[in-house]
């Protein structure tokens, strides 16, 4: 191999290297609710902002080529990566699911099944309830079956 050719052969190993690293740090941006993420978001981008900005000073055109190249192989990599965790976070991939409350009531004798008095004073139960039926984990049947079965248990 010619030295313009491993050149060449290191510039796609550099952006590559860049490119997955940018869709790491995306990846994990879009996953996080921290507000690190914005410091790192930040601070990543006035790095190879600057890097490209100095090499444009120095009229160093070949450089500045390489650079660019650089910086967009990461932008259009994190913006994916980015995408992607928002996705797998918004739709809870990476979350294990309990078998839903239907599940477990048709698998069980639901005269076994005892509540405290408390138990539906506790809006968490309520609001537990709607989100597992917004998530079409249960029928709105099934729902207020469950309603009507906890306020029965507990007139007793």
């Amino acid at each position: 191999m010619s030295s313009e050719q491993l050149k060449i052969f290191g510039l796609g190993h550099v952006t590559a290297g860049f490119s997955l690293f940018g869709l790491l740090v995306g990846y994990i941006c879009g996953l996080t609710s921290s507000p690190v993420a914005n410091a790192i978001i930040l601070a990543l981008f006035s790095f190879l902002g600057g890097k490209l900005f100095q090499d444009i000073n120095n009229n160093d055109s070949k450089k500045t080529k390489i650079s660019g190249v650089i910086l967009a192989a990461f932008s259009l990599l994190f913006f994916i990566g980015l995408n992607l965790g928002i996705i797998v976070k918004v739709n809870e991939f990476l979350t294990f699911k309990t078998p839903s409350i239907s599940q477990k009531v048709k698998a069980s004798d639901t005269t076994s099944i005892t509540t405290k008095v408390d138990y539906l004073r506790n809006t968490e139960v309520l609001n537990d309830l709607e989100a597992k039926f917004r998530r079409n984990e249960l029928t709105s049947k099934e729902k207020e079956d469950i309603i009507a079965m906890f306020f029965a248990k507990t007139k007793k």
